[in-house]
């Protein structure tokens, strides 16, 4: 939106309005970088717009976690734990996320706990429990290049070897900071996501 002749990075209420039609499901907001685009007065006012149109308001918080927001009531907490006015805000917690846990991903619900019963009912009769031991292994991968990462010396050496065998270096980092395994397809990507986390992912998980 632009205020006082500047463009400024958020919501443009008004735009958002005027762009709302009968094939409009949801209100998707995606909070980047560490950065909320939307204050308390804004999700208000697409609260609004959403119940206006029986939309439902879904924020992408997966970079935002360590932000400080506002609550209803007043109150100041660190960490953004999700708008009260969305009706669900997701969390990630993967290799490259603002805070990584290697992997999982939460689903905060409001005013839908029917959903919530739902989703947690697919989840325990219908996805498969991901294998602690690819969990250890992609620890491995990412504790390899977080300490790799540090020196710009060994950082140098590897792209050397690795150009040596006709590897490219910025392959070799994304196959290892990569969240799923995308040569079995989408259908294959799919089904890694619908894995339930393994006890020590869910320790992780917990902390964070």
């Amino acid at each position: 939106p632009r205020i006082g002749g500047e463009t400024r990075w958020g919501v443009d209420v008004e735009a958002l309005r005027q762009a709302v039609s009968d094939k409009t499901v949801a209100l998707m907001l995606v909070h980047p970088f560490g950065c909320r685009i939307a204050d308390l007065g804004t999700m208000r006012d697409l609260r609004k717009i959403a119940n206006g149109h029986s939309l439902d308001i879904i924020e992408d918080c997966a970079q935002s976690y360590t932000g400080i927001c506002t609550s209803k009531k007043g109150h100041i907490q660190l960490g953004y734990l999700g708008s009260e006015e969305a009706d669900v805000s997701l969390f990630s917690f993967g290799p490259i996320k603002t805070s990584t846990a290697l992997g999982g991903g939460l689903a905060v619900l409001r005013r839908r706990k029917g959903v919530a019963k739902s989703m947690r009912r697919m989840q325990e009769s219908l996805y498969q429990p991901q294998r602690t031991t690819s969990y250890y292994v992609r620890l491995l991968k990412c504790t390899f290049v977080q300490l790799a990462s540090q020196s710009t010396y060994c950082c140098g050496f590897i792209k050397i070897l690795l150009d040596s065998v006709g590897i490219e270096y910025s392959w070799l980092v994304m196959k290892l900071t990569r969240g799923f395994d995308c040569r079995g397809g989408q259908q294959e990507v799919i089904r890694q996501i619908r894995r339930r986390p393994c006890p020590a992912l869910l320790a992780l998980l917990n902390r964070r």
